[in-house]
């Protein structure tokens, strides 16, 4: 099948090959039992599920995108915005550093009608204090430590577009993440965030 479909359908993810997979084997397995062919060939043709299965298990996201869950009534979804660096994934893990300034935007669908409890899971380089403010209201003042942490924001509600943004602040100087003349500043991380 490679030899015959162009290089459209095989590139990206998902990709057009499950698409085109799922009917074909369809077809290959009508025409087997139709046939009366031995069971082995009914087998090899049902491998295509795995394609199926393959598809589900890599779900693509944003290249802004922190997390997105299930809430009250809803989904939400956070992006990183400003002053934060690209997203960093590994085993299932994924978080974004930031010198010393990041905005997140927690965005729920549908756009919440009340407050919002959420946990932010941080750390920093070094040991150092943290703010978080919503608009002109500073919600969070504290210490994190250099191993990830829960902290517990106060209930928020969002502005009437359902967006809400938080900023998060380090009066702490960042640290170079290596010794090389290019490498980021970084100061604290975002390894997580709950909404409830």
């Amino acid at each position: 099948m490679l030899l015959c479909l162009g290089t459209s359908v095989w590139e990206g993810h998902p990709g057009a090959a499950t698409r085109i997979l799922l009917p074909l084997g369809v077809a290959f397995a009508v025409l087997t039992v139709r046939a009366r062919a031995h069971p082995g060939w009914i087998a090899a043709g049902g491998l295509t599920v795995f394609s199926g299965v393959l598809a589900l298990w890599h779900v693509p996201t944003g290249a802004r995108e922190l997390a997105a869950g299930r809430a009250s009534g809803g989904t939400y979804l956070v992006r990183i915005d400003a002053g934060f660096h690209g997203i960093e994934q590994r085993r299932g893990s994924t978080w974004s550093w930031a010198a010393s300034q990041g905005t997140l935007q927690i965005e729920t669908s549908p756009p919440a009608s009340g407050p919002l409890h959420l946990r932010l899971r941080m750390r920093g380089m070094s040991p150092r204090g943290i703010e978080v403010w919503h608009g002109e209201t500073a919600v969070f003042r504290g210490q994190i430590p250099t191993r990830p942490t829960w902290i517990d924001l106060p209930a928020l509600t969002p502005p009437a577009g359902g967006i809400l943004r938080l900023e998060v602040r380090s009066a702490a100087a960042p640290v170079r993440e290596s010794e090389q003349r290019d490498a980021r500043l970084l100061g604290f991380a975002v390894s997580g965030i709950e909404v409830r």
